[in-house]
């Protein structure tokens, strides 16, 4: 097992990304570029599992994102539009609601924004990094991240999902601000995604777009 990420200090977000807040648990990042700005706002949920809120009011960005741990990212469209290169000439687009799951090694790219605002979050994690008491918490809730990947996996990095009526309920819980001790909260509704998520036939369908 790799060691585990540190998502403060180990994550490379690029030149264009300063940290503008940080206490341990809750990291501010700002992006900018000529024609606007990003924020996102990092939560540490455990050991090697991040929750980021995503805030864009811009027309594109590049992102020089990397790590050498592999990881899965559940990317999450609350309001606006992304769209991403990927590599083989693929490209993926996620509209409202629409939820696209990462497998592969993660990586940055050119990101377009064509209503010049984008509003989601992404639940990160560290899947050759997890140490062995996050696994251990995971498993209390039945959550088993092999499933997960083994269900999700796929060459086919462009695939997009929308989530059914109880998946699209608690990334929306997850927006209920006014909570002085967020992290309790957003953890509990991350093990209630995972759960859902890795139950094959279960809570997403693919998109057609």
């Amino acid at each position: 097992m790799k060691k585990t990420i540190d998502w403060e200090t180990e994550i490379e977000y690029g030149s264009n990304v300063k940290t503008v807040e940080t206490d341990g648990q809750k990291t501010g990042l700002q992006m900018q570029e000529d024609d606007g700005d990003g924020v996102m706002t990092q939560y540490l949920l455990m050991p090697g599992l991040v929750l980021m809120y995503n805030d864009f009011h811009m027309e594109y960005c590049y992102s020089e994102f990397s790590t050498d741990n592999s990881l899965i990212n559940i990317n999450y469209c609350r309001k606006g539009r992304i769209e991403w290169e990927l590599p083989g000439e693929q490209y993926m687009y996620l509209q409202e609601r629409d939820l696209q799951i990462e497998t592969r090694r993660a990586g940055g790219g050119k990101f377009s924004f064509p209503s010049r605002h984008y509003h989601g979050l992404t639940v990160g994690i560290d899947r050759e990094g997890l140490p062995a008491e996050s696994v251990e918490l995971l498993a209390r809730f039945g959550i088993d991240l092999r499933v997960l990947y083994q269900r999700f996996d796929s060459d086919d990095l462009a695939q997009a999902y929308y989530p059914d009526s109880r998946v699209e309920q608690i990334f929306e819980e997850l927006y209920i601000t006014g909570r002085p001790q967020p992290i309790p909260y957003f953890r509990l509704k991350v093990l209630e995604l995972l759960l859902e998520l890795q139950e094959d036939g279960v809570g997403i369908f693919l998109t057609t777009h």
